[in-house]
């Protein structure tokens, strides 16, 4: 894979005119992602640019595992809520004296709130898949980071045998 090696051709692909834009979340998230496909010396030039890239990947991190907290406490109330419609419809299904079609509707609307719920835990799923992803683009992001500043690479002779 060819590396990038020059600001302007960086710049480009993350759609910036100049490094201040990276403050911007979701610039640093991109910047993060192609920092892997970038040549290390224009690695350690755009560092040097960017201020508080620690501080920007912890903000970026912190505001993520918010996220994810709210999405997953959002989703355990609806799933709570769907819950008790549930309940409270089974309960119905106890009654005699219902006729086949009260009891046909109860059903119908049961399998729908299954349906409901399925595709809540299929979207809250699919969210967090897509927020691990995240994670992982700022922790190999934070890696060459590292690796830029401290050097790194496969070195035979310092591997341990």
């Amino acid at each position: 894979m060819e590396k990038i090696k020059n600001e302007s051709e960086l710049k480009s692909k993350l759609g910036i005119e100049n490094w201040s834009e990276l403050s911007n979340n979701e610039n640093f998230l991109k910047y993060l992602a192609y920092l892997e496909k970038t040549d290390k010396e224009l690695q350690m030039k755009t560092l040097e640019q960017i201020p508080n890239v620690l501080s920007l990947a912890k903000e970026v991190t912190s505001g993520m595992i918010v996220l994810a907290k709210e999405h997953s406490k959002t989703s355990k109330e609806y799933l709570s809520v769907l819950q008790s419609i549930s309940n409270h419809l089974g309960s119905m299904l106890n009654k005699d004296n219902l006729t086949f079609e009260e009891r046909k509707y109860i059903i119908d609307s049961l399998l729908k709130l299954a349906a409901i719920i399925r595709e809540l835990q299929t979207d809250h799923n699919k969210f967090m898949i897509k927020l691990a992803g995240i994670f992982g683009i700022v922790g190999m992001g934070i890696i060459a980071i590292i690796k830029a500043y401290f050097g790194g690479g496969n070195n035979d002779k310092n591997s341990m045998t």
